[in-house]
């Protein structure tokens, strides 16, 4: 299995599974095509790099989709490459904090550092 693969797969859609809303942030942008090739019909991916208010307005308008009943969106990514919020000040200052509250955020700890990541996908490649 190819890391990429195994991000995908074992690392960010069971996340979304559970919460419905993950915010990747990402200030290596070492996982935008990662992210964006998991969009389809039920998961809507919202890409933060280009434009910040169309952004926003984008994930606002998955989050409000996602609250519909009888809807077929599953859930909601949106991909910031930007480092995660720390302080509550932080929070403040980060308009997708919010939705990593709602639901959850990749780069959680250590084990979602892009080495550990890759450790897991090939154990067998560690001395390597």
């Amino acid at each position: 299995m190819q890391i990429c693969q195994f991000i995908q797969n074992d690392v960010l859609l069971p996340r979304l599974r559970q919460t419905g809303v993950l915010v990747v942030y990402d200030p290596a942008r070492r996982y935008r095509e990662l992210c964006t090739g998991l969009a389809a019909d039920d998961l809507r991916v919202v890409d933060a790099t280009e434009s910040g208010i169309e952004s926003r307005e984008a994930a606002l308008g998955g989050l409000g989709a996602l609250s519909q009943p009888n809807t077929q969106l599953t859930g909601l990514l949106i991909y910031v490459p930007a480092h995660p919020p720390v302080t509550d000040e932080d929070r403040q200052r980060d308009p997708f904090s919010l939705y990593g509250t709602c639901g959850g955020s990749f780069t959680a700890g250590d084990g979602d550092e892009y080495l550990s990541l890759c450790l897991k996908a090939k154990p067998d490649h560690a001395t390597a």
